[in-house]
């Protein structure tokens, strides 16, 4: 009877497990994705709106403006699944180099 017992609670524990497994991995995936999308981004000062298909998942990467800045911004990445559901939101602040323009003072 006792054997029985524990191995009926080894097998509802391991299902337990393994159902949860697919959630955890497909966060670990968006966690990975996301953060290449980041470091691509800023390596190639690319902070343009952009939506990304990766396999389950669609990622989405925007540009917010920091509040009473005009040199910093918000860089959020989110991933979601096909169901629109959020998986993960990463968001970093960024320096944006501003061009002014001047004109020259005449002579």
């Amino acid at each position: 009877m006792i054997i029985i017992l524990v191995i009926s609670s080894l097998a509802s524990l391991a299902f337990v497990n393994l159902s949860g497994m697919g959630k955890n991995r497909k966060k670990l995936e968006a966690i990975i994705y996301t953060g290449n999308i980041l470091n691509e981004a800023k390596k190639d000062l690319n902070y343009l709106d952009e939506e990304f298909n990766f396999p389950g998942m669609l990622i989405k990467k925007t540009t917010e403006e920091y509040p009473n800045s005009k040199s910093l911004k918000i860089l959020k990445i989110t991933a979601f699944t096909l169901e629109n559901k959020p998986i993960i939101e990463r968001e970093e602040i960024i320096r944006v180099q501003t061009a002014e323009i001047t004109n020259p003072s005449p002579k």
